[in-house]
C-alpha cells in the first residue's frame, strides 16, 4: 500500500502505478522473502517510510514528527548493520531539506541518537564493544587490484549471478533504468535522491572492506541483499508503463515476470540457491 501510494504520487499514474504495485509485491524478491525471517522486508518497509515522510519536518509539528523519523532511520541500523548507507543517506537528504531551518531536525537528531545510543548499549551487553561484535566489523584492506576484482564481482553478481542475482528471478527491474531517465525528466531533484540512496547502500554492500560476509546472502531466496532499496530503483516504473515508445516493452516484461513467479509460486524452494 505504501508503494503503491507513494509511486502514485511521484509519477502521476495512478492505474499504471496500481498495475506496477502488483508486480513488484507477487514477485521476487518481494514475495519469496516476504515469509522469511530476516531483515530486508522490514529493513525495506522502514526505509520507505522515512522516505515518504521525509518532508514532515516542514510542518507545524517538525519536532515531533522529527523523533519519529529519527527512530526509524535509526532502527534500520539497529537491525541491522548492513543499512548503514540507508541511514546515511536517508539522514543527508533530510539534512538538506531542513538545510535553511536547521532547528527543525532537532527531533530527528534525537530520534537517530536514541537509536545509536541503544545499539551501543546492546553491543557492550552481549559483545563488551562499543560497535563491533564476531559479525560486525570491518574486514582487512586486501590490495587495491583486489578490491576493485570483489567489488566488481560482487555488483555484477547481486544482478546477475543465475542462484543469486535478482534479475533471473526477477526480470521487471530491467525496467528500472529507463523509468529513473523518464523520472529525470520531470522531477530532477527526485531522481537524484532516489540515486543517492541506491548507491550509498550499494557501496557498503558490495566491497570486502564493509561487508565481511560477501553478497550472496547464504541460504536464502536470490536478491536477498538488494531487498531493502528495490523500491527505490522501483517507484518510478509507470512513467514507462505510460510512455507511448517504451510501453510495449514494459508490458512484455511483466508479461514473462507473471511466468517466473508463477513457476515459483508453484516451486518456492527453487529460490533457495544454496547446493550443488
Amino acid at each position: 500500500l505504501l508503494f503503491f501510494k507513494t509511486s502514485a504520487a511521484l509519477t502521476g499514474q495512478r492505474t499504471w502505478a496500481f498495475v506496477w504495485t502488483l508486480a513488484f509485491a507477487l514477485s521476487p524478491p518481494i514475495l519469496t522473502h516476504g515469509y522469511v525471517f530476516l531483515t530486508e522486508i522490514p529493513s525495506a518497509l522502514i526505509a520507505l517510510v522515512v522516505f515518504a515522510r521525509r518532508d514532515d519536518l516542514q510542518g507545524s509539528h517538525a519536532t515531533r514528527q522529527g523523533v519519529v523519523l529519527g527512530l526509524l532511520t535509526g532502527l534500520l541500523f539497529l537491525i541491522h548493520v548492513r543499512n548503514i548507507g540507508l541511514v546515511l543517506a536517508l539522514a543527508a537528504l533530510i539534512a538538506w531539506r531542513v538545510r535553511r531551518t536547521p532547528v527543525r531536525a532537532t527531533g530527528y537528531v534525537a530520534g537517530v541518537a536514541a537509536m545509536a545510543a541503544l545499539k551501543i548499549a546492546i553491543n557492550l551487553r552481549f559483545w563488551g564493544s562499543p560497535l563491533t561484535n564476531p559479525h560486525e566489523h570491518l574486514g582487512a584492506w586486501p590490495g587495491l587490484t583486489a578490491f576493485l576484482s570483489q567489488s566488481a564481482t560482487s555488483f555484477t553478481g547481486l544482478f546477475l549471478d543465475a542462484r543469486h542475482g535478482v534479475l533471473p528471478a526477477a526480470p521487471i527491474f530491467l525496467l528500472a533504468p529507463a523509468a529513473w531517465i523518464l523520472l529525470k525528466r520531470q522531477w530532477r531533484a527526485t531522481a537524484y535522491e532516489l540515486l543517492i540512496l541506491l548507491a550509498a547502500y550499494l557501496i557498503f554492500v558490495i566491497n570486502p572492506v564493509t561487508n565481511i560476509h560477501g553478497w550472496r546472502g547464504g541460504w536464502s531466496p536470490a536478491g536477498r541483499f538488494l531487498v531493502p532499496i528495490l523500491a527505490f530503483a522501483a517507484l518510478a516504473v509507470p512513467l514507462v508503463l505510460a510512455h507511448r515508445r517504451w510501453m510495449r516493452a514494459g508490458v512484455v516484461i511483466i508479461a514473462a515476470q507473471v511466468i517466473v513467479s508463477g513457476y515459483l509460486w508453484g516451486h518456492p524452494m527453487q529460490q533457495w540457491s544454496e547446493g550443488p
